[in-house]
């Protein structure tokens, strides 16, 4: 993106939109604003796998330790484990307003310490582990926190708990009693579903307030990758052969065509939405997508037919031109996106 607002810089240079001046700083501006971003980034990732350590050395700690702890000790730090971090994030971001990398280390061991703490409890009054309840309550209890913080960190930790909560609780529930390989068949809606809802909840997050344009932006993202996955899960033979297996009465090789058909269509559908939102992560991910599928249904379909050196030499050449054709149309889809949309965002003086 910096390339290419760089060269509608020159070119506002060129037709006397702007001075040489005004263009000296804008470039100028938007180095600093990469150098910027690349850091906070850095920062990022580090305070995340710090937190990340801590938390594990945290719960290894009470592992190691469990029989020799205090009953009131091991209630005493039941509590203290996720409060005292939480009140230290609200601490640095909301009262003192700085440290924001300390505040997002100390909210993301808060968030994951609080199912820690519920371990700590079940244990110290014996009681019986259900994975359903376990992950149902670590959301009830993370979920406030979303709404105090207003962090997309938070909103991931919550994001990945429901993911991992659904399978527990559907079953537990609706696929109690039923046929493992027909539930596990069912898995795949089940997740587009739920990919649509972070979907749809990312749109309106992203229409509310500034401090929600961050977060819904990711669950967009998040959502259309996870529907993506789904859909390409379902393009498999063992996933046709599974429903053939339960009972329904299509063709193997008709099925595997709808769903691939269907796939190829959700793709088209996910970049005509990323186009007109002008999301470029989103578009970037069709065209990886995309481009996967190629790969994997080429070598389902040619693997048995063509001699093996013959088989790498066409699949090696097709395989560059489809990525050479693939990163034209990418580029060409950023470029118009850059042009229109950084115009009218920014005024210098001269």
């Amino acid at each position: 993106m910096q390339q290419n607002v760089g060269k509608l810089i020159s070119h506002w240079q060129v037709q006397d939109v702007i001075t040489a001046q005004q263009a000296k700083r804008m470039r100028a501006d938007i180095e600093l604003d990469t150098s910027q971003r690349t850091k906070n980034r850095l920062i990022s990732s580090l305070s995340t796998m710090g937190a990340l350590t801590v938390a594990a050395g945290v719960i290894l700690f009470v592992a190691s330790n469990w029989n020799v702890l205090p009953h009131i000790f091991k209630l005493f730090m039941a509590i203290l484990l996720p409060t005292l971090p939480l009140c230290l994030a609200y601490w640095i971001l909301w009262v003192n307003k700085a440290h924001v990398a300390l505040g997002r280390g100390a909210l993301i061991i808060g968030v994951l310490l609080i199912g820690a703490a519920m371990a700590i409890i079940g244990q110290v009054y014996n009681l019986e582990p259900e994975y359903t309840r376990f992950l149902g309550f670590w959301i009830l209890l993370a979920l406030p926190f979303v709404f105090i913080f207003k962090r997309t960190i938070a909103v991931i930790i919550v994001t990945v708990l429901t993911g991992f909560w659904i399978p527990f609780l559907l079953f537990d529930t609706v696929f109690e009693g039923v046929d493992e390989e027909w539930a596990i068949s069912f898995l795949p809606l089940v997740y587009l579903v739920y990919a649509g809802v972070l979907y749809r909840l990312g749109k309106y997050c992203g229409a509310k307030t500034v401090d929600w344009q961050h977060t819904g932006k990711f669950l967009r993202i998040i959502g259309a990758k996870l529907g993506i996955i789904m859909m390409f899960c379902t393009t498999f033979e063992f996933y046709a052969e599974t429903l053939n297996d339960l009972g329904l009465r299509i063709p193997e090789n008709s099925l595997l065509l709808i769903f691939n058909l269907l796939f190829v269509a959700f793709l088209i559908f996910v970049l005509v939405k990323a186009i007109r939102a002008e999301a470029e992560t989103v578009i970037g991910m069709v065209f990886f997508w995309f481009g996967l599928f190629i790969i994997v249904r080429y070598f389902d379909l040619f693997w048995n037919m063509l001699p093996t050196s013959l088989f790498f030499i066409a699949g090696g050449g097709v395989f560059i031109i489809g990525a050479y054709v693939l990163e034209k149309q990418r580029k060409k889809l950023l470029a118009g996106f850059d042009g229109n949309s950084v115009v009218n965002t920014v005024k210098y003086d001269e």
